[in-house]
């Protein structure tokens, strides 16, 4: 660390900081008027540092040796910005010089000389460029000791007595003014939305003056834009798992009319209304946990079931209140984050925060949730018009009690949104989706029928996938089981010939040959991808396609291998007669909505009943 002798006006090196007390500089640049570290070394050295360039490091220098104080540091001179070592070294480690200053000497350039009027009116009143630049903020909450002068070097105040002004001024709490060591205890997006409203000459700046705020440190890329704030949330993440990091609202007009974006913000810009964000954490409260990964932000976290624009999507949790936002019971409305499945995981949808009344949560189980960590504006648009497309689901039932069909093992697995029933087609013609429909009943009988949930399930959940549907309920008496069918029914999409694509169909009974096939291909899932699984299932029923599927069914009527346990007797004729008497009819299509640009498909599968519903006596 470079240090400036306030007696000789020397420019002399330290290795550790510990024996020597210093004064440090905090100042808004005059462009490229300051003088280097080179120039000042050089002119030291000759004893010529007259000239007006070199007048702010006097000044520091010479009230320094006043308050006796040996050292100075100044940042245009005491740093080597041509050595990228050192400018690294020297930007990670700003924030502690300043903290273990003797004291800061803030120099106000656009402050005019006292006219009698309270210095408190006059700081809140003017838009001082000091209150405006990045990297005066950390010397502000870093320095102990802060005098401020006026630009003719008059003293006008210090940190203790300002603080309140301080505070109306910058946002800043008093208690963080008063000792910097509280920094940890205030939430992220607060600390974020100090910096909102200032300024930095290179973009990449206001991700590196925020370094000392979150005890970050990180390697230099001038160059790299955005992503130094990126990696600064990055780096903040990766030993903090506090939510409210994203609480963020967009701001840059580019981004505002966005759908949909990542967790990660752009700027600190669009922290600017988190500043009176304050952790909803007790003792009861348990910290969800995130981390970052190739696939994106990884969390473990409760979401509630919402629904914005007629889609449905989901509410996260940040763990955080606005604490402006106080009900009349005392309790302050959560702030909720809106997310939307992808292909790939969830993304940001609508870059707002939701405030969710505490009586209206319902209570949903921790997930484990993959989303985008930034999404470009191109990636935003192209998403937005693949999510319009989606492939929706209707099961409509007319059944009596005791009678059902649902669908079960939606594959891909990770296309299909069972919050939404819908697959994600991604806008691509060679989509391919297979669900299973599953029918079952039961007579209601007073004696003599038994039945039970007997069924052998054609295909396996895998880990994650929904639970095994329930089997046909099986009537059975001395010889034989009646049973309802299941079915796989395929879907997908196919190059119609103009600007959309068009719906196809393919239902197949589970326990036929192109069933057994199909649930032969769906085994291979873990050994030969879901990719590869479902384009060897289009390849075989694409060309057997159809837009329209129904046809009648009553239970099926098996011998049986082996008697049940607690089985009774019942008359094979009558039960047979009365089982015949009752059926399901299936209907099964699929169907192209909305216009070219924004298509729309749908699958509809009715399923009612037949025939009169008796009582077996």
């Amino acid at each position: 660390m470079w240090l400036i002798n306030t007696s000789n006006l020397k420019l002399e090196y330290v290795e550790h900081l510990g024996n020597f007390g210093y004064a440090v500089l905090s100042h808004t640049w005059r462009g490229d008027s300051e003088p280097s570290h080179q120039d000042f070394k050089f002119q030291s050295s000759t004893g010529d540092i007259a000239h007006e360039r070199f007048a702010k490091i006097r000044k520091t220098c010479e009230l320094a040796s006043e308050q006796r104080i040996p050292y100075a540091w100044v940042d245009t001179c005491c740093i080597d910005k041509t050595s990228s070592a050192e400018l690294t070294e020297a930007i990670n480690s700003m924030f502690k010089w300043y903290q273990e200053a003797a004291v800061c000497y803030v120099y106000l350039s656009d402050l005019e000389e006292d006219d009698g009027r309270d210095i408190h009116d006059v700081l809140k009143l003017t838009k001082y460029k000091w209150f405006r630049r990045g990297w005066t903020l950390q010397e502000l909450i870093a320095s102990r000791h802060i005098q401020f002068y006026d630009r003719s070097w008059k003293r006008r105040g210090d940190k203790a007595s300002l603080r309140q002004t301080l505070y109306a001024i910058t946002k800043i709490d008093e208690e963080v003014l008063a000792d910097s060591s509280l920094l940890p205890t205030i939430p992220v997006a607060r600390r974020m939305s100090w910096a909102a409203k200032r300024q930095t000459t290179r973009e990449e700046d206001l991700a590196y003056c925020l370094f000392g705020i979150f005890n970050v440190h990180l390697p230099l890329i001038y160059g790299e834009g955005t992503r130094a704030f990126i990696r600064l949330q990055e780096a903040i993440a990766q030993d903090n798992n506090d939510l409210s990091l994203f609480a963020w609202t967009a701001h840059d007009e580019r981004f505002v009319g966005l759908k949909y974006r990542g967790l990660m913000a752009e700027s600190p810009r669009e922290f600017k209304r988190c500043s009176h964000i304050k952790s909803a954490l007790g003792p009861a409260w348990q910290n969800d946990e995130y981390t970052i990964t190739n696939k994106g932000i990884r969390l473990t976290a409760t979401v509630i079931e919402s629904e914005i624009d007629g889609m449905k999507d989901y509410l996260l949790g940040l763990q955080c209140y606005d604490g402006r936002n106080q009900l009349a019971s005392g309790q302050h409305n959560p702030v909720f984050i809106r997310l939307v499945r992808t292909p790939t995981g969830y993304a940001r949808h609508a870059a707002g925060l939701a405030l969710v009344s505490p009586d209206g949560m319902a209570s949903t189980k921790p997930l484990s949730l993959y989303v985008a960590k930034s999404i470009s504006e191109r990636e935003s648009r192209t998403l937005e018009s693949n999510l319009s497309q989606p492939f929706q689901l209707t099961l409509v039932k007319s059944l009596p009690d005791a009678y059902g069909a649902e669908f079960y093992h939606a594959c891909p697995h990770h296309l299909w949104d069972k919050r939404s029933w819908s697959f994600m087609t991604d806008g691509s013609k060679h989509f391919t989706g297979v669900l299973r429909l599953c029918l079952w009943g039961a007579l209601k009988q007073k004696s003599r029928m038994h039945f039970s949930n007997y069924c052998k399930c054609a295909l396996k959940p895998k880990v994650g996938e929904e639970p095994a549907p329930p089997g046909s309920l099986v009537f059975y008496n001395d010889t034989h089981e009646w049973h309802w069918p299941h079915f796989f029914i395929l879907l997908g999409l196919h190059d119609g010939g103009g600007s959309s694509h068009r719906p196809w169909l393919s239902v197949h009974d589970t326990s036929s040959e192109d069933g057994k096939t199909i649930s032969t291909l769906l085994s291979h899932q873990q050994n030969r991808g879901i990719g590869v699984v479902m384009e060897s299932i289009r390849a075989i029923y694409l060309p057997r396609r159809i837009m329209t599927w129904e046809e009648t069914f009553t239970p099926r009527k098996e011998k049986r291998a082996h008697v049940q346990p607690g089985a009774t007797k019942t008359d094979e004729k009558s039960s047979k007669d009365i089982m015949s008497e009752f059926g399901m009819h299936v209907r099964v299509q699929v169907m192209a909505e909305g216009d070219g640009q924004h298509p729309r498909y749908r699958l509809e599968v009715s399923v009612k009943s037949t025939g009169e519903w008796k009582v077996l006596e």
